[in-house]
């Protein structure tokens, strides 16, 4: 692989090249790199990267660089970074947040488009307890209503399940949560959704895809301002804003099969989003009996108290502490 003539100095395309085919760097890493060190709208990283080149610090280049993080039907996920084709960071969130309004907005109904009415086209923006997801959820609801969106943005952490309800309750044409759902701390990840509640399928999940592929320059809004003009809603339980938890849990409630509640239970959230969901709802479904394990209760995307920092629960040790 041979760096771009014409678009690096010369000492940093030897440099590349030379570590390219030594084995230092891979070839995918080699040409990811490139593209962030030549394109205009990655000029903010560019002396970061530089700063590792200088560095020869190549095993650091190819864990960001060795791959275009791919979008698959259930969105991205995997290890963030400041920076890097590999990783979730602020600029591979936005081109995942661009690419969703794009194409949304090539297959929504022209009469909308054409109608040219501020916020016709309606989405709404979730996330999880995990390191970064405020920022990575107020730059996906910040570029959505830069593209003409009125967007619905839940400001505390919320589960997953809900946010595919909102999409629905709210009549939104997509909905988007951040989180990496059982990764590991390291990890974050954008989870996109069609309007039927769902995740994306194909067609258009090949579509939008597409459109990640091809983001360069992308629009953006002060999420502050977008909230003052309207923009973006604040789904809180303090303005005027349509009460979605209340909404979902009564739904969930109404899902009940059996009036039983004689039973005593003890349950961890693990340091996740689990009490504004799962014990909200048994405890209106009248499931008196119900502890929260107090050790993992507190909101900490570290996970500091589930064995391995892992929170999957199928892993007999993520339940050792709960059942001592």
């Amino acid at each position: 692989m041979s760096i771009q003539q014409g678009k690096l100095d010369e000492t940093t395309r030897r440099a590349i090249n030379a570590a390219v085919n030594s084995g230092k760097l891979t070839d995918s890493a080699g040409q990811n790199l490139d593209r962030w060190l030549s394109e205009p709208y990655y000029a903010s990283y560019r002396e970061s990267m530089m700063e590792l080149i200088e560095q020869s610090a190549f095993d650091e280049l190819n864990r960001l660089f060795w791959e275009r993080i791919p979008f698959g039907t259930g969105g991205r996920r995997g290890p963030m970074s400041e920076f890097g084709s590999a990783t979730i960071n602020a600029r591979t969130i936005a081109e995942s947040a661009h690419g969703l309004a794009v194409y949304v907005q090539r297959v929504a109904d022209p009469q909308i488009l054409r109608a040219g009415a501020f916020g016709e086209l309606r989405a709404v923006v979730a996330r999880d307890t995990r390191h970064r997801s405020t920022e990575f959820a107020r730059l996906t609801a910040s570029i959505l209503a830069a593209h003409g969106f009125k967007v619905f943005f839940f400001p505390e952490p919320r589960a997953t399940p809900e946010l595919s309800f909102a999409v629905r309750y709210l009549e939104c044409d997509t909905g988007v949560m951040i989180s990496a759902s059982h990764n590991p701390p390291s990890d974050n990840g954008f989870k996109a959704y069609w309007n039927t509640g769902g995740q994306v399928l194909p067609p258009h999940d090949a579509g939008i895809i597409a459109c990640v592929d091809a983001s360069e320059d992308i629009p953006t809004i002060d999420f502050e301002k977008a909230v003052t003009e309207g923009s973006i809603v604040l789904l809180t339980s303090a303005n005027d804003s349509p009460k979605v938890d209340e909404a979902y849990v009564d739904a969930v409630c109404l899902l009940s099969l059996s009036s039983a509640r004689d039973v005593k239970v003890l349950y961890t959230p693990m340091h996740g989003v689990g009490e504004s969901s799962i014990y909200r709802v048994v405890q209106q479904a009248g499931f008196h009996a119900v502890d929260l394990y107090e050790p993992q209760r507190v909101q900490d995307g570290s996970l500091p108290n589930v064995p391995d920092h892992l929170c999957q629960a199928t892993r007999p040790c993520a339940r050792d502490g709960v059942r001592s």
